[in-house]
């Protein structure tokens, strides 16, 4: 069956150097939106910085960001799915990140926040083309009582030899309760247990109205692999980690080589010129 959505994933997948986005991934999206294909952005980043490279790819499908936490249609502002962390959960996080000294960033809808700022941090959020706001004490900023205010995720960003120690750190103390996943070598993120990627992806299916076995998802990373179960047909790419590699049903070239065009290429563009596909 032809595929009618596609999911993408950013950074190591979309992008090798963010922001900057090959001709020939951008090319080779344009002619699968051509065909009539939905292609939806699925990233851990922002609403905010995945929005706007929707807008510039101008895609033609709701955005998926915080891993799922959020997913909303940048075209109209329709928000499709938002989940918040309970205040209870987020000062057990923000204690924790305390007490172990941890660099850590509580991320709203549209807003993030830390109080124990590093020169890696600001490099990180910097990067990303947001500001990175620091205020003297998280608790204050949480709100028993007002629904849907709540953070949407918890990011942790410690210097490469430290993430495998850090992520057990963070995994024994909140792994029964979040999920805790590597969405880069310095990154550990903690998530509601109903956030994920692939459950993001069955959202902008229904909505769509698209069955997921004519759905595809790109991606490269531990966090892509809800996504990767969910589709029907999942793509990894060459530079993509085991967990990635053994989700997927195919294998592309790595992002430097503009898997993502070859991925598209071979199972939307040519899939769809064979009359026997």
């Amino acid at each position: 069956m032809p595929i009618k959505l596609l999911a993408i994933d950013l950074d190591g997948t979309l992008t090798d150097r963010f922001p900057a986005i090959s001709t020939a991934n951008q090319q080779a999206i344009a002619r699968a939106m051509a065909r009539g294909v939905r292609v939806a952005l699925a990233t851990g980043r922002a609403y905010s910085i995945a929005a706007k490279i929707a807008h510039d790819l101008k895609l033609n499908a709701p955005v998926i960001s915080y891993h799922g936490g959020l997913v909303q249609d940048h075209r109209s502002g329709q928000i499709l799915r938002s989940e918040q962390m309970p205040a209870n959960m987020s000062r057990r996080l923000i204690k924790f990140a305390r007490e172990k000294k941890l660099h850590l960033v509580m991320y709203f809808a549209d807003e993030n926040y830390t109080e124990l700022p590093s020169r890696q941090m600001e490099r990180v959020i910097g990067g990303e083309g947001i500001r990175l706001n620091i205020a003297n004490n998280l608790l204050c900023l949480l709100d028993d009582d007002e629904a849907g205010a709540g953070p949407i995720k918890f990011l942790f960003i410690q210097p490469k030899r430290r993430n495998d120690r850090i992520y057990d750190l963070i995994a024994g103390e909140f792994g029964d309760e979040l999920t805790i996943t590597r969405s880069s070598a310095i990154l550990v993120e903690a998530l509601l247990p109903t956030i994920s990627k692939g459950r993001a992806l069955q959202v902008v299916a229904h909505h769509l109205d698209i069955p997921l076995s004519q759905t595809m998802a790109i991606g490269d990373q531990d966090n892509d692999v809800s996504m990767l179960e969910a589709a029907g047909l999942a793509v990894a790419m060459g530079n993509a980690s085991a967990a990635a590699r053994q989700a997927a049903d195919a294998i592309a070239p790595p992002v430097e080589e503009d898997g993502v065009a070859w991925a598209i290429q071979t199972y939307i563009l040519e899939e769809n010129d064979n009359p026997n596909a």
